[in-house]
């Protein structure tokens, strides 16, 4: 549990901190996604429980699997909205609430969760003991990197549950958080970005080329083919960033970069990379509207 507020009576921890990744299930579709905890630590216990709520800030309801419940008639506007419960202090089951796993691609969006004595209190005006606000990351168009820390290659995926699992099981890989975003494969100017999994320096290499993919395909056999990894735009353009492309000549593998920061140290101070320039171009978090 990670502390996400203290006003020196009362401490909010959560089981993920400040911001989560909503979860992708494997088949693209909406469900249930991650799970998160939260609980009250009173730092002079006074009382043996609390009613919970939480309110959109900036987001929406359908961020969560849990039911909500609106007051108002229509349901909206969102504000109208509240999650809510009763949990014991340091933790409770009643705390936990369900994120929604679908597949739209939005903005991150932020939640504030609030601590009362009563239930009665929110609905008599009375101020939480305690509140805290937390973000909803979004994940769908999101490219996630690892680094292989004994190969040197770099791994990278659009899966949050391939990133959960990398995580969990493959101590080797370091996280490296959100390389880039990516396109929408309705999107006209949006072309497949072809994966290779090098075997050997455990990293990927992406091309929008077809002719480099069957070039790949028939002489470097130690690259395996996972297909299309996602789409991207092959050409510069408002809303969108470059991606630049970086081979390590010792190990094999190819980093993948958006940072021009990044870019310009590698070129810099790591010589065992070898520039190949932009691969492919990928919608900015301000414009990525363009991309659907």
């Amino acid at each position: 549990m990670q502390e996400i507020s203290n006003n020196g009576k009362y401490i909010i921890r959560s089981s993920f901190g400040s911001s989560i990744y909503e979860g992708t299930l494997s088949d693209r579709s909406a469900g249930s996604g991650a799970s998160v905890q939260f609980d009250i630590i009173q730092i002079n216990p006074v009382y043996r429980s609390f009613f919970w709520q939480i309110e959109p800030v900036t987001g929406q309801t359908s961020d969560f699997w849990n039911i909500f419940f609106s007051n108002k008639i229509g349901g909206e506007p969102a504000n109208q909205f509240a999650l809510s419960g009763f949990g014991t202090n340091a933790g409770g089951s009643g705390n936990q609430i369900l994120l929604n796993a679908d597949n739209v691609r939005e903005r991150d969006e932020q939640f504030a969760i609030s601590f009362y004595v009563s239930n009665l209190d929110p609905f008599s005006g009375v101020p939480p003991v305690a509140r805290a606000t937390f973000t909803i990351l979004n994940d769908d168009g999101v490219t996630f990197r690892f680094f292989h820390t004994q190969a040197g290659g770099h791994l990278f995926t659009t899966s949050a549950v391939e990133a959960a699992s990398v995580r969990a099981n493959l101590p080797h890989y370091r996280d490296e958080g959100v390389a880039f975003l990516t396109a929408d494969a309705s999107v006209a100017n949006a072309v497949p970005v072809f994966r290779f999994f090098h075997t050997q320096a455990g990293g990927h290499l992406f091309t929008t080329s077809a002719v480099e993919a069957d070039a790949v395909r028939a002489n470097l056999p130690h690259y395996r083919d996972e297909g299309v990894g996602f789409h991207m735009s092959a050409t510069a353009g408002e809303g969108l960033a470059p991606i630049y492309r970086f081979f390590h000549t010792q190990a094999g593998g190819h980093l993948f970069t958006s940072s021009e920061v990044e870019a310009a140290n590698v070129r810099a101070t790591l010589p065992v990379y070898r520039d190949e320039g932009i691969a492919f171009y990928a919608p900015t978090r301000i414009a990525d509207e363009l991309f659907g």
